[in-house]
C-alpha cells in the first residue's frame, strides 16, 4: 500500500505544480495586458489633449496623412 501512496502523492504534487505555473502565466499576462492598455490610453488621451490645445490656439496642421 505505501506504493500507491507514493505514486498518488507524486500525481497530486504535479497538478499543484501545474496549477501554479498556470497561475502565474495567467497573472503575467494580465499585467501585461494592463500596462500595454494603459500605455495605449495615455497616448490616445495625449493626443486629445494636443489637438485641443492646438485649436484653441489656432494652430492648423497639414499633414499627409490626416488632409
Amino acid at each position: 500500500m505505501t506504493g500507491l501512496d507514493i505514486r498518488r502523492r507524486g500525481k497530486i504534487t504535479a497538478y499543484v505544480d501545474i496549477a501554479a505555473i498556470v497561475l502565474i502565466v495567467v497573472l503575467v499576462v494580465l499585467t501585461v495586458v494592463l500596462v500595454v492598455g494603459m500605455f495605449i490610453w495615455a497616448a490616445v488621451k495625449d493626443g486629445q489633449e494636443d489637438k485641443a490645445l492646438q485649436a484653441r490656439l489656432g494652430i492648423r496642421r497639414r499633414t499627409r496623412l490626416g488632409r
